[in-house]
């Protein structure tokens, strides 16, 4: 069954906070901040705009920002901000080129995805299957590196190939010699796809990324104008990488990854599939996991974690297993895209693969915060009250994490 935003919610959206197309421009009008006015005609229209931008925002965010008992300091600044300064008008703005520009950049995994097709339950995340138009997808499956180059790169051995069972593996982007790999790596770390996936992810970052909209509040920008740069050179608040990996060769059944939330400092996530046409192997699907109640995260103690029945070493699984259940699966399948906004309410895990030599291909798009000042806190996202409404913010370094 598809979960996504109903049309009617979006019209209701767009009629809240505004939305005009002129010219073949569109603009849409979601939660960050506005210049000033200092003509009054325009102040009285800025202020009118305003009125209902608030309705929604007191809704999802007000919500989040109020119903978890005492607000921190970042906080108490969103709610001050639009209740002493209307005129400035909190809104999450987003300058939108046309539609068909907008989307049509031959290299983005996005291309023609828009915020209908994001499923909202039980973490904003979309699957699209033929996410790369067919012959691009396989020139780059062609020159996908190797495996035992992607194992030297990693590992930093240069004997014989001793695969790790079931492990992850990931190859430095900057050592591919395709053009074409690069063209396509260089696009999605640039500032044009980080606008993209915040525009398609906007309904979820009002809700589950506060932070997100703060970090742009302190720049006076909005969301999808905020600066990005690649990791190595991490110029920038926002970082963004592409990885090359795989899962190697199993020789006893189980999971690479359990049920776990990315690091609160990843933003998004973007896997995409380049299974070979040969394998037949079984498993290695993407999981979806949903809260049953309050969910609770398990020490990572490894005997409390054999107990459970858990894999006992590092973060690999860190929840409670009573306190989650499996709400979908998408397969390992070549030109498969899963992308999905983090939080902690994002529990996801890769279910267990039967004995095989074919290894898991996909790449990693992602991005995430530097030294973020303020993340997500993860009770409030992970209580009842935090997935009916959304999370509020913690005051801590992402470091931390």
């Amino acid at each position: 069954m598809r979960h996504s935003i109903k049309e009617t919610d979006s019209q209701a959206l767009l009629a809240l906070v505004g939305s005009r197309v002129n010219t073949g421009k569109a603009r849409m009008e979601f939660l960050i901040w506005s210049s000033k006015t200092r003509n009054s005609n325009t102040f009285l229209l800025c202020a009118a705009v305003c009125v209902c931008t608030c309705l929604f925002i007191f809704g999802p965010i007000g919500r989040s920002l109020s119903q978890f008992g005492q607000r921190t300091e970042g906080e108490e600044r969103l709610l001050l901000t639009m209740r002493d300064e209307p005129a400035t008008a909190f809104t999450f703005t987003e300058h939108l080129q046309s539609s068909q520009e907008r989307h049509s950049h031959r290299l983005s995994v996005l291309r023609g995805v828009t915020p209908d097709d994001v499923r909202m339950e039980p973490f904003p995340h979309l699957v699209i299957t033929n996410a790369l138009p067919t012959q691009l997808y396989e020139r780059l499956s062609s020159h996908f590196p190797s495996d035992e180059s992607i194992y030297r790169t990693s590992s930093g051995l240069t004997g014989p190939v001793r695969w790790i069972n079931n492990y992850r593996y990931s190859m430095d982007t900057s050592l591919l010699k395709s053009q074409l790999w690069k063209e396509f790596i260089n696009f999605h770390t640039s500032q044009a796809f980080f606008a993209q996936a915040a525009h398609v992810f906007a309904w979820g970052i009002a809700r589950f990324r506060p932070d997100l909209l703060l970090l742009a509040s302190e720049s006076n920008l909005t969301v999808p104008e905020l600066s990005t740069a690649t990791r190595k050179s991490a110029k920038s608040n926002l970082l963004t990488g592409v990885e090359v990996v795989l899962n190697s060769e199993v020789r006893t059944r189980g999971s690479v990854r359990g049920p776990h939330h990315d690091k609160l400092d990843e933003i998004f996530a973007a896997l995409l599939y380049f299974r070979r046409p040969s394998d037949n192997s079984i498993g290695g699907s993407f999981q979806v996991y949903r809260c049953k109640g309050n969910c609770t995260k398990v020490a990572n103690i490894p005997a409390l974690k054999r107990k459970l029945g858990l894999f006992p070493l590092g973060r690999h699984e860190q929840f409670d297993p009573r306190t989650i259940e499996l709400m979908s699966e998408v397969a390992y399948r070549a030109n498969t895209l899963v992308m999905f906004l983090n939080s902690p309410r994002s529990v996801h895990a890769v279910s267990p693969r039967n004995p095989t030599k074919h290894s898991r291909r996909y790449v990693n798009i992602n991005a995430g915060m530097r030294a973020a000042n303020w993340l997500v806190d993860e009770q409030s996202c992970l209580n009842i009250k935090g997935r009916q409404s959304g999370c509020h913010m913690s005051n801590l370094k992402s470091s931390s994490l």
